[in-house]
């Protein structure tokens, strides 16, 4: 989630898209540790409040296998709850 939203053009920088811990992209680019349930829930409250949901209907076919597959064999690092 953290490479589609750093990846995102058109969400500038300074907007907060963790509605929850208060993370801009450009704070979300630069972490590496999450707390994962408070990170998804944020980012959910983001998409469900001011996402209109029609403009990334062509980038959605980008994401295939080959952009999925450089994420394996990662581990991922949570910070402790």
């Amino acid at each position: 989630m953290k490479y589609i939203i750093s990846n995102d053009t058109n969400i500038l920088p300074d907007t907060v898209v963790d509605k929850v811990a208060g993370l801009t992209k450009a704070a979300i680019a630069s972490t590496d540790t999450f707390v994962i349930e408070d990170f998804l829930a944020g980012v959910f409250l983001y998409v469900a409040t001011v996402v209109i949901n029609t403009e990334g209907n062509g980038s959605v076919g980008t994401i295939d296998s080959n952009c999925m597959s450089q994420f394996s064999g990662r581990n991922s690092v949570l910070a402790p709850t």
